[in-house]
């Protein structure tokens, strides 16, 4: 009686094993990629809640960064997490670098504001970061008024006239069809913030998701979208009227 295999069984057997993984490995890797890209949706779906909430607030949107001599802050991140029990998880894709993760540090010495929790370390305009706000809209040339969610916080306060901070949520036609945030490029230069200008990709939205992105739109519902529908070269002329408040194209 025959015990063991011969040595050509064996190399049949690990030979099927090998096709067999490689057969399955592009199925787990596409599987995995889904799980990242719900989980992404899921996150933003999150933000989504939390941008509805500050709104039904304070009837404004939350602005994006600060402006001034007190350093640039980014401002839209920190007053959203107010409404998701100051969670910072929820502003992590996970597609993204570890880099780009935003954790609770402390040691500032800076007084609780801007949804900064007190003595937190703030995040500044060349913090690495996973998602951007709609901040200008179509073409960052200080329109006026501007076409985005809002610029500068508060800008008005610091005695410019200018319309270029937080808008009124009723500035915003269609909640529904109006861009939010969305996928950013994490690389430090500005990335939490999104703009579809022509010959800036690196401000354009990221596309980590089999080469889409996803994208939250500001009644809390999210799309996975090809960049090419949102920004340059404007392929869609239906996705450059999702960037401003009035629904149109510019």
């Amino acid at each position: 009686m025959r015990v063991g295999f011969t040595l050509i069984e064996l190399l049949m057997v690990v030979s099927i094993i090998t096709l067999l993984v490689a057969m399955l490995t592009p199925t787990l890797s596409r599987a995995r990629h889904i799980t990242r890209t719900v989980i992404c949706r899921s996150n933003l779906h999150g933000q989504g809640i939390g941008l509805q909430s500050y709104v039904a607030t304070y009837k404004f949107y939350p602005g994006g960064h600060t402006a001034g001599g007190i350093g640039t802050y980014i401002v839209w991140a920190p007053r959203i997490r107010m409404y998701a029990s100051n969670n910072c998880e929820l502003f992590n894709c996970p597609t993204a670098p570890a880099s780009s993760r935003w954790t609770l540090k402390f040691g500032s010495g800076i007084a609780k504001r801007w949804g900064y929790l007190a003595d937190e370390q703030p995040l500044y305009w060349n913090t690495l970061f996973s998602y951007g706000y709609n901040n200008w809209g179509q073409q960052q040339d200080f329109v006026q008024p501007q076409r985005g969610l809002g610029g500068y916080a508060e800008w008005k306060i610091q005695g410019n006239v200018e319309d270029w901070d937080a808008i009124e949520s009723s500035r915003v036609v269609l909640p529904q069809d109006m861009i939010a945030i969305g996928d950013s490029k994490a690389e430090g230069i500005w990335d939490a913030f999104i703009d579809p200008q022509p010959g800036e990709p690196n401000e354009w939205p990221e596309a980590p998701h089999l080469g889409k992105c996803n994208i939250l739109f500001c009644d809390a519902h999210t799309e996975t979208l090809l960049v090419t529908q949102l920004a340059d070269p404007f392929t869609d002329d239906a996705g450059k009227a999702r960037w401003n408040t009035d629904n149109q194209r510019h």
